[in-house]
């Protein structure tokens, strides 16, 4: 039952199945978060254009009537349009604070990305240690079986107790109801990885990834989002220094009955009480702030960094020694076999090795995923996930 179970599953694994790359690329074209996170961009940009555009002008129309004393009536008009002119250097100043806000859009989207590919590696890999997991609990199975036959024939020889037949018996039940559980914490897994990919449909996925360290290395996105504040804000700062932005331009025309009357001229605002004073002063300390939290985060990136390489090292360390474990541990569980067939082993000897070989497994299978979800984080503290 449990060869059929693994068997259906690696064949489904083998036709067709998707390498994670593939998977990644699909899951990033169908991710909503992602794609609502490139609409923020576009909408972005016409808020920017809203910024830089021009008032309308303002046009007025009136209508007179005159009538003097014993006089006829006779009858005027007066048309004025006024257009508000944005000073000279203000649309600089402008575009660029709208270069750094659609920049720091940008970054806060890179950020969305890396973030999304980081936790989706991050569960992919947690499904890859439970196939992982379900594969070594197979083969203890399978070990548990052989031992379970030899036990069978002994105890019908009459050559072991009865006591010890069951006790192989219960350990193949055990490891059984292990296995069971495991296909069933990986299936839980798999539709939670398909649920964060937001993939409607089942897909075969391989389980032979290997994440590996890249060399191409950006920028920290939490890093870009911090200095490209700095950038908005310093820019914002800038416009600030003006104190007037706009003036408005007056024509006017006005017919009365015995003359025609043009005027032309500028309603200038007096910056007296209103300077800006205050607006530039709070950008100017919001940069600051800004400059401090990225030298925090810097050093705190920069510590996680030599702790993550430091963790690496002693992994690989581990998992050196445990491969040495393994090699004695699978020669002497052989030996362990042979005994028992002509009763020079007793079962709890015997299990008791082959407990252990599957435990050092085990511990290899966890050091590999241990290394795996380092490289994950510093592919992530280094930007490698930012385009």
């Amino acid at each position: 039952m449990q060869k059929s179970i693994f068997i259906s599953i690696l064949v489904c694994s083998i036709l067709g199945a998707q390498s994670f790359d593939e998977f990644l690329e699909t899951a990033i074209k169908s991710s909503p978060l992602l794609q609502a996170s490139s609409i923020k961009i576009e909408q972005t940009i016409e808020e920017e254009k809203i910024r830089n555009r021009y008032e309308n002008p303002t046009l007025e129309l009136e209508f007179s009537s005159f009538k003097p004393d014993g006089a006829r009536s006779e009858n005027g008009y007066r048309a004025a349009l006024s257009q508000p002119i944005r000073l000279h250097g203000i649309s600089d100043k402008q575009q660029e604070l709208g270069r750094a806000n659609i920049e720091l859009q940008k970054s806060k989207q890179r950020v969305t990305r890396a973030e999304f590919i980081r936790t989706l590696s991050l569960e992919y890999l947690k499904y890859v240690h439970l196939v992982r997991l379900r594969d070594l609990s197979l083969k203890s199975l399978e070990i548990a079986k052989d031992i379970y036959n030899i036990s069978k024939e002994r105890y019908e020889a009459g050559s072991i107790s009865r006591g010890e037949f069951l006790r192989a018996q219960i350990e193949l039940n055990m490891l059984n109801f292990d296995f069971e559980s495991l296909v069933l914490e990986q299936k839980n897994q798999y539709y939670k990885l398909l649920k964060i990919a937001a993939i409607g449909e089942e897909i075969s996925l391989e389980t032979s990834h290997n994440f590996i360290l890249k060399n191409n290395r950006g920028k920290n996105p939490q890093l870009l989002v911090l200095e490209n504040e700095q950038k908005s804000l310093a820019s914002g700062a800038k416009l600030y220094e003006n104190a007037l932005e706009w003036v408005n331009l007056n024509a006017e025309f006005e017919k009365e009955p015995e003359q025609n009357i043009y005027r032309v001229g500028v309603a200038i605002p007096l910056a007296i009480f209103n300077k800006k004073d205050e607006e530039s002063s709070i950008a100017t300390l919001e940069a600051k702030q800004l400059s401090h939290l990225s030298a925090l985060e810097e050093k705190s990136i920069n510590l996680q960094l030599k702790q993550l390489s430091f963790e690496n090292s002693a992994l690989l360390n581990l998992k050196k020694s445990n491969e040495k474990i393994l090699k004695d541990e699978e020669e002497l569980l052989g030996m362990f076999q042979e005994g028992y067939k002509i009763a020079n082993v007793n079962l709890l000897e015997l299990q008791d090795i082959k407990n252990r070989l599957i435990k050092t497994q085990e511990q290899l299978i966890n050091i590999r995923t241990a290394q795996e979800r380092n490289i994950i984080t510093q592919n992530y503290l280094l930007g490698d996930y930012n385009e």
